[in-house]
């Protein structure tokens, strides 16, 4: 896994930008568990996980790349750097031509009005979807799947929910790392 621990020669060597995109946990949890169980079937794999143990597992930190908050925070301490440019899911959902713009004057690069939108559309969940759909690599077709902010509330059972805000808290509690659930 890359971490940014691995890229510090490059920062102080090189012109490196680094994108860092963040989406909230508990639908990353939920799109990591249907991820996995699509590539099991991929493979023929006769494995199935229960959501409740996969969601327990992953607030335990035993799923693959593990625990999923150490993972935002090792990237995090680089929040001040100005070679790193932190997105959010959220916010790419809620505004993408504001953060195809973001992105844009992160890379020092000038692009008319006109481009800028022609990049957020070909963004667009929808149109990335389709684009993938169409890939020869049997991965790339099962990436994409709803693309929703919220979906985790078609799984989560309340007392998932508790759990996941008590463990969301106490890991990234006080450290400036925040995410929109809605």
């Amino acid at each position: 896994m890359c971490r940014p621990d691995n890229l510090v020669f490059l920062l102080f060597h090189t012109q490196v930008k680094v994108f860092v995109p963040m989406r909230n946990p508990k639908d990353t949890a939920v799109s990591l568990y249907h991820y996995a169980h699509n590539m099991w079937q991929l493979r023929d794999f006769k494995v199935t996980i229960p959501w409740e143990q996969f969601a327990q597992n992953f607030i335990n930190g035993n799923v693959p790349y593990g625990d999923y908050c150490d993972h935002l925070l090792g990237w995090w301490q680089m929040c001040d750097d100005p070679h790193f440019l932190f997105l959010k899911y959220e916010d790419m959902k809620r505004d993408l031509l504001s953060s195809v713009k973001t992105t844009v004057a992160f890379l020092d690069v000038e692009l008319e009005e006109s481009a800028l939108t022609a990049v957020a559309e070909a963004c667009t969940f929808d149109n990335m979807k389709t684009e993938m759909a169409n890939s020869e690599i049997p991965e790339i077709r099962m990436l994409p799947r709803k693309g929703i902010v919220g979906d985790w509330k078609n799984m989560f059972s309340p007392e998932q929910n508790k759990a996941f805000d008590t463990w969301y808290e106490k890991k990234l509690g006080g450290t400036g790392i925040t995410f929109d659930f809605e």
